[in-house]
């Protein structure tokens, strides 16, 4: 019994004197615990607002004291732009990837307007934010968004150009309208569902929309056949 004793004692003095560490507190390398407070940042930022979200719950959702979340940002607002950033930056990652994939100039305008619902559809929290945000009184933080956004839209904008450069669009062709019109169309189009209201059917929606694009750039539509003059009566 009295080895028992001793045995039972020492294993409850070692762990007095090697506390198990939670696994939210574990060592991790800087970059690490800070990807920690990013993935913490983001859902904060989704589930209750920009203004409602505070750093205090971002910091216990990740494990760490408030204080050390601004080791790594100086503000919510530039914490909120790295989650910003990052999202832009697992989706060009995406798109660069499948580009390569993809040949005809049809099939990458199909797979840019699908993708491009797709991810309302995936992520309409964070979709509503970056829309919502982007637009914020905040000429530092729109410049932030607006070069990210540069990247994210300029495969749309590449492909269009091709199309006009090897002849499938008309020449005259507006590269930039064409490119806002797919973006904006998509962002009013999927307005109810981003609050929330109903579903969205991507395939469907960016086989619509790639066919009304086409009949507007294609070279080979049709001119409008010449009205025949009427004769006054005599």
């Amino acid at each position: 019994m009295q080895a028992k004793l001793s045995v039972l004692e020492k294993a409850q003095t070692a762990s007095r004197a090697t506390p198990e560490v939670p696994s939210r507190r574990r060592r991790l390398s800087k970059e690490a615990r800070f990807e920690e407070i990013l993935v913490a940042a983001e859902q904060v930022f989704c589930e209750a607002g920009f203004e409602a979200a505070t750093v205090a719950e971002i910091a216990r959702r990740a494990g760490v004291v408030e204080g050390n979340v601004y080791r790594y940002v100086k503000s919510k607002r530039e914490l909120l732009a790295h989650v910003i950033s990052e999202w832009y930056s697992r989706k060009n990652d995406e798109l660069e990837k499948e580009f390569a994939q993809i040949a005809s100039v049809q099939s990458r305008l199909r797979y840019l307007i699908a993708a491009h619902l797709r991810n309302m559809r995936d992520s309409p929290a964070l979709l509503r934010l970056i829309l919502r945000e982007g637009r914020a009184n905040d000429a530092e933080f729109r410049e932030i968004v607006g070069k990210l956004n540069q990247r994210y839209t300029g495969y749309l904008r590449s492909t269009i150009e091709a199309g006009v450069q090897n002849g499938e669009f008309r020449p005259q062709t507006p590269v930039r309208l064409v490119r806002d019109m797919i973006f904006g169309g998509i962002e009013h189009h999927s307005t109810r569902f981003l609050m929330g209201e109903g579903h969205l059917d991507v395939e469907s929606i960016a086989d619509q929309l790639l066919q009304l694009v086409l009949l507007g750039v294609r070279a080979e539509v049709l001119a409008s056949p010449k009205r025949k003059a009427i004769r006054p009566s005599k």
